[in-house]
């Protein structure tokens, strides 16, 4: 009996050197190599906050595979690193483009010596300039309204002086006292995540969570900031950055119903997406 103890606690201490190495996750490796050409190429110069963000994220992952492994948390950490190493590629090699182009402009005006050619030609390229911006603009506007057309099939859309509002009854998202996301609102916050890509990156997203007024104070707070939470965290899992996005919990203290009928406090059980208004 000693004997096979001793075997015992042999064969679990050998755990340690030779059978609990943890294989590391494509997802990782594959954001390993995404920073490595970002940080190899043009995006140290011209997309340095970009990369930076990207090298934060990837830390990120790396500690959570350190801490915990090959786990769902590592895969979506770095599944973020490799989508940010790629923007900051994207955005870095745009602004190279666009710098050599202003060089080559600049050029092009230095070398010509008859002003009143130079006068004509500045003139034409104001006008193609404002004809740019105007065709730019209804672009820009018809992409917008797209993309509310798109928000409107997920949930109710109104606009406010503070931004876009969307209004997703809470029983399409979570169970009735619960924060975990219902299978079936996966494709709901699918279509919301194609349709925010469709807008300008640079508008703020603010995720709130809102209850009815059955329970406390405090478990209703609580409820409400874990379900902006949820649907953040999967935002966040299918492609949007983590920077565009904040999730608060107001509980119970912004009801647009009456809490005293059952049609009331489903209206108030519910997830607002406040998208500002592009500038």
């Amino acid at each position: 009996m000693k004997r096979q103890l001793t075997i015992m606690m042999l064969a679990v201490g050998a755990c340690p050197l030779f059978a609990c190495a943890t294989t590391t996750p494509p997802e990782l490796i594959e954001a390993r190599a995404a920073y490595r050409r970002a940080a190899a190429g043009p995006a140290v110069e011209h997309a340095r906050a970009q990369l930076g963000t990207a090298r934060r994220a990837l830390d990120r992952a790396e500690k959570e595979f350190k801490d915990d492994g090959d786990d769902r948390d590592t895969r979506d950490f770095a599944y973020v690193a490799e989508r940010l190493a790629e923007q900051a590629e994207a955005q870095a090699k745009l602004q190279l483009a666009q710098t050599q182009q202003a060089d080559a402009e600049r050029q092009l005006e230095l070398a010509r010596s008859d002003h009143q050619h130079a006068t004509e030609q500045a003139l034409g390229m104001a006008q193609k300039e404002a004809e740019q911006e105007r065709i730019a603009r209804i672009e820009a506007e018809r992409k917008q309204k797209e993309a509310l057309d798109a928000l409107q099939k997920v949930g109710e859309v109104k606009e406010e002086a503070r931004g876009y509002v969307l209004n997703i009854t809470g029983s399409v998202l979570f169970a009735t006292g619960r924060s975990t996301l219902l299978p079936a609102a996966e494709d709901r916050l699918l279509a919301l995540v194609d349709a925010l890509r469709s807008m300008p990156t640079g508008q703020k997203i603010v995720i709130e969570g809102h209850t009815d007024s059955v329970g406390s104070d405090v478990t209703n707070q609580r409820l409400s900031e874990a379900r902006a939470a949820a649907v953040r965290s999967f935002l966040v899992r299918h492609g949007l950055t983590q920077e565009r996005l904040d999730a608060i919990g107001l509980g119970e203290s912004d009801p647009v119903a009456d809490n005293t009928t059952p049609e009331g406090r489903a209206n108030n059980r519910r997830v607002e997406i406040v998208i500002e208004k592009a500038t």
